[in-house]
């Protein structure tokens, strides 16, 4: 066992360079995973004017600006009785039947965002790796938010305090955009079995490659074959001439 183990060790050894032919496959997977789409970014934009009023989830009456709204959208997003809603929505399409209540709110907070990109321009967008489930969340919080103004705006008119000049209305439909990432963290597992794979493979070639190979490799092997002593062997050249390298 130990003669096929130092065998195997010196073809490691002179063919150890082999082994960072394991790189190409993770290298074309890397290139390959980020050539591909897996990055979406779904938007819905707004076009406002004066002070909007929103409605309250915590009031029948009180109102509050849309640009207070924009500096705080959890009050949009994490709104307890919406995800409920939404859940609901979710669990009647057999793609996302399975997040839970627990999950929902996680999912939503880290990709449902409301910014203000300019002064008269709101945006309502989705940035995920679920390009359709994005699309369910803008609709559904395009919903949220234009049921919320409208109700904002007939508190306001009720009381009296609405601005004559407010003005809000969807930018056009909504829009997609899908690009590829450089990086994405769950790539690391599969770029490392892959790569485990690959040295597998070639270790087993290298093995393969020179148990397949029937010369001598000494002149032990050669009295094993023959039954015999052997009386003397001309030493390798290269070997020596080495030796003689670092001696001198």
């Amino acid at each position: 066992m130990g003669y096929y183990l130092n065998r195997y060790w010196r073809a490691l050894r002179q063919h150890g360079w082999w082994l960072s032919l394991s790189i190409l496959p993770v290298v074309l997977y890397l290139v390959a995973a980020a050539l591909h789409h897996d990055t979406f970014i779904v938007t819905q934009d707004y076009l406002y004017h004066g002070e909007v009023p929103v409605a309250a989830t915590d009031h029948p009456v009180r109102t509050q600006p849309l640009t207070m709204l924009v500096d705080a959208p959890d009050q949009l997003f994490m709104d307890g009785f919406a995800l409920n809603q939404l859940l609901r929505r979710l669990h009647l399409e057999t793609a996302w039947a399975d997040i839970t209540e627990a999950e929902l709110p996680r999912m939503v907070n880290a990709s449902m965002h409301l910014e203000r990109p300019s002064e008269d321009r709101i945006s309502l967008y989705y940035r995920g790796m679920d390009g359709e489930l994005g699309h369910r969340f803008v609709d559904y919080f395009n919903q949220r938010l234009l049921t919320r103004v409208a109700d904002g705006v007939s508190r306001a008119r009720s009381a009296g305090n609405l601005d004559p000049d407010w003005r809000f209305e969807k930018a056009g439909p909504v829009s997609l955009e899908a690009f590829g990432t450089p990086w994405n963290p769950q790539r690391l597992l599969p770029a490392t079995l892959i790569l485990l794979a690959g040295l597998l493979l070639i270790a087993v070639a290298i093995a393969v490659h020179e148990f397949a190979d029937s010369s001598f490799r000494s002149a032990r092997q050669v009295a094993r074959y023959l039954e015999t002593q052997v009386l003397g062997e001309i030493p390798d050249l290269k070997v020596l001439t080495r030796n003689l390298h670092l001696d001198g």
